[in-house]
């Protein structure tokens, strides 16, 4: 372990909260995700799929003081290969990212100048997906990275203002989980970093660099409310941003045993500071995770 310095869909996925220490209210507000579901709230920009087996989505939000962020989803699969294992795209930012992944002639969304204004994208367009072919990266499979190289993803967008990581964390034991009651739906541990009051967040950023690795997953019963079925309830891994009062939830998704050794980045990109956090609910005994963010006030 280590570590560094009754509403509508749309109502509950904005849920205003008093102060930072209430975050978790808005994560754990959220309404429930079957099995492996993944809630984006958001203008979704694209979704591209990686030679290498990573799941690219863009994402973009207005904020309520008229700003724009650039969310870059990015799930890796358990020995695909992701941006962070590339040093080439090392150093990027969301739109050079878009470039680099986009065939030739795709047209930039406009949204993008709203975070990255007059932004000069890296090298022609496309350079990544002619280089994923060639590349000999080799990554465990089933089975979370190794610590340190978990570190090196972490860091590998350079972004050293702020940082936190913990590694191995089973729910039921760690000092950054929390026990907790979530009437109707069961008990439960959440992360919860005590000095923070919830989650874990980086307050006044303008970039954000989120990573959660599932390394075990525990038991998790089958659930049944308001006659929907919720085969292996939980555990849910939530990134969101917060502006004035209200903390956003811009991806909600529910993890399931294919997920063992998956790797979740989370990458926001803006002009205008705002506070962004990760938060996992409905987390259970055996459960095992590795989780890391880091980010800059530019």
């Amino acid at each position: 372990m280590s570590s560094l310095a009754g509403c509508d869909e749309e109502q509950l996925d904005q849920r205003p909260v008093d102060s930072v220490e209430d975050s978790t209210n808005a994560a754990e507000g959220l309404p429930p995700l079957k099995d492996g579901e993944r809630r984006i709230n958001g203008d979704v920009l694209a979704e591209i799929e990686l030679d290498g087996g990573a799941d690219l989505t863009f994402v973009g939000t207005e904020t309520e003081d008229g700003g724009y962020i650039i969310h870059l989803l990015e799930k890796v699969p358990a020995g695909a290969i992701g941006l962070a294992d590339i040093p080439e795209a090392h150093g990027t930012n969301v739109l050079d990212v878009f470039w680099a992944v986009t065939e030739p002639g795709t047209e930039v969304p406009e949204q993008f100048d709203l975070a990255v204004p007059g932004g000069a994208p890296r090298g022609d367009q496309g350079w990544l997906l002619d280089l994923m072919p060639k590349l000999d990266i080799v990554k465990p499979r089933g089975t979370c990275v190794s610590n340190s190289d978990f570190l090196a993803e972490l860091t590998s967008k350079g972004y050293t203002d702020r940082g936190w990581q913990v590694y191995d964390e089973e729910a039921s034991t760690s000092p950054y989980f929390q026990y907790y009651s979530e009437a109707p739906h069961g008990d439960w541990y959440r992360y919860h970093v005590t000095s923070l009051g919830g989650g874990h967040q980086i307050l006044d950023a303008d970039r954000y660099y989120g990573l959660v690795q599932l390394c075990a997953l525990g038991y998790h019963p089958n659930l049944t409310r308001s006659g929907i079925n919720y085969p292996h309830f939980g555990p849910n891994v939530i990134f969101m941003y917060r502006q004035s009062t209200t903390w956003v939830s811009v991806v909600n998704e529910d993890l399931d045993v294919a997920d063992i050794g998956a790797q979740y980045y989370y990458w926001s990109y803006t002009l205008t500071n705002y506070d962004f956090g990760t938060w996992i609910i409905r987390s259970n005994t055996n459960d095992v995770w590795d989780i890391g963010a880091r980010g800059e006030d530019l």
